[in-house]
């Protein structure tokens, strides 16, 4: 008795732990050029502001913005919590570093340097950042700020605002693709939802991981069964896989119930798979009665109702 209390306690503290729920901010203004978990909260439980300011998500430099990805942040969160609900759970959100600059101006090689910099302190490291091709002309000015927009592509817009006077004169854009290799399983054929995946569907390859957020499967782990359509070539993650039920749908299993002591079997069809101590739905082969029941290991179906 004192081993189970102990047990039960013992599972409180770690739900207690590992159990946080978070909301975010549509956008949010910063100071520090590290952009934390912290930052980006509207409202948190289960967690501690500590905890969160620890969790480092992005470089932001001076007087520039950024689109930061709720995916990042909830994989980020993924780390420490076994139990995460998230509002919203997808969709950007807008981060802004504004500062007061000393009047300096702005050259061709300096934009060049402060544009694959904020690139590259955005991302993984050994990703690597290359200049595609700049827009615009760089006019007289006083100083300028640096936007910088994420196409969602791999590739990086790179924006210097130029003010003279306070009034602003003109832009100057270096567009730039960045990539961070990752060695992953992708499909050789398309995969659909519900159908059992096997190592003969799969290749070893490398991707260009910006912006694709996932698990990386093992071999060992298969067979499993396709949570949704997988396209040809598309990566295949371990979000998009989940493991083959102890029994399935329209699988015949022995079920009992005891009625006044007395052990009473019949044959089911199961009308829904599941593991074992689901709950599911069964239709009695002789009577097409339909029960409720509770999947034990053999397999059979104990009845409930």
């Amino acid at each position: 008795m004192i081993k189970k209390c102990f047990l039960f306690c013992l599972f409180l503290v770690f739900s207690t732990l590992f159990s946080i729920s978070i909301e975010f901010l549509p956008q949010a203004t910063v100071t520090n050029n590290v952009v934390t978990v912290f930052d980006v909260a509207a409202t948190f439980n289960g967690i501690d502001e500590t905890s969160l300011r620890n969790i480092n998500l992005v470089y932001l430099p001076d007087n520039t913005s950024y689109d930061l990805d709720v995916r990042y942040v909830l994989l980020e969160l993924s780390k420490i919590a076994t139990d995460l609900v998230a509002t919203p759970t997808n969709g950007t959100i807008w981060i802004s570093n504004v500062k007061n600059q000393n009047p300096s101006t702005l050259t061709e090689s300096l934009a060049k340097e402060i544009a694959l910099e904020s690139v590259l302190s955005k991302l993984s490291p050994q990703s690597e950042a290359t200049i595609l091709s700049v827009e615009g002309t760089i006019t007289k000015h006083e100083n300028f700020s640096v936007d910088i927009l994420n196409t969602k592509t791999g590739t990086f817009v790179v924006r210097f605002n130029l003010f003279e006077k306070g009034s602003l004169t003109g832009f100057y854009s270096l567009n730039i693709f960045a990539k961070h290799l990752r060695k992953v399983y992708v499909a050789t054929r398309d995969i659909y939802f519900g159908e059992l995946v096997v190592s003969d569907y799969l290749i070893e390859t490398y991707i260009n991981d910006l912006n694709v957020f996932g698990t990386n499967i093992k071999l060992s782990d298969l067979p499993m069964i396709a949570k949704k359509n997988i396209k040809v070539g598309e990566p295949v993650f371990k979000e998009y896989l989940q493991t083959i039920p102890y029994t399935v749908k329209y699988q015949i299993i022995e079920g009992f119930v005891i009625i006044n002591g007395v052990l009473v079997k019949a044959k089911f069809k199961l009308l829904e798979g599941g593991n074992i101590g689901d709950v599911v739905k069964a239709e009695n082969i002789e009577t097409g009665k339909i029960v409720i029941g509770i999947i034990e290991e053999g397999p059979r179906l104990f009845i409930v109702k």
